[in-house]
């Protein structure tokens, strides 16, 4: 049914259960169903609903759950203004997301570049990375994966684009 569970450390509210409280055994998150992608990153987490949404919990700081702010969410909150989202992934402290036309969102914590806009600055929403990969992404893109402070855009062509400041 596409349903939620999360477990472990609740920390800033990053299980998405409403509270801050560990769970020691799955639990599911209430509300929620016919999810189609998950992605947990060391304080936030993020899922696509059948609909396309995203929605984020977890650890606000540097804007890495996309909602203009800094805010901490314990429970799950949609990211207002996108959907027909394909693919998401949570790095340690941003996130990015794809879009059904290949267009690459990133937000949250830009001090090494990582995401991807020619500078160092912090984003607080979605902001899509301008030029020449999107045309890459748009025909090409099937997954992001993540590392730290790089992400590396994995194609069908068995050729890899990496990007950590332009």
């Amino acid at each position: 049914n596409g349903q939620i569970y999360t477990f472990g450390d609740g920390e800033n509210g990053r299980l998405g259960h409403g509270n801050i409280s560990n769970q020691l055994k799955p639990k599911m998150i209430e509300g929620f169903e016919n999810i189609k992608s998950v992605s947990c990153g060391k304080y936030h987490t993020a899922f696509i609903n059948e609909n396309g949404e995203v929605y984020t919990f977890g650890n606000g700081r540097y804007g890495r759950l996309g909602h203009g702010n800094e805010k901490s969410q314990s429970d799950p909150k949609m990211i207002e203004g996108f959907k027909n989202i394909k693919s998401i992934s949570c790095g340690n402290s941003h996130t990015t997301f794809i879009n059904k036309n290949g267009e690459v969102y990133t937000f949250g914590n830009g001090e090494e570049g990582q995401l991807g806009h020619g500078n160092n600055s912090n984003q607080l929403e979605p902001i899509m990375i301008q030029g020449f990969i999107i045309v890459l992404v748009k025909t090409y893109l099937e997954k992001i994966s993540k590392f730290y402070w790089t992400k590396i855009a994995i194609m069908n062509l068995n050729c890899f684009l990496t990007f950590s400041g332009f």
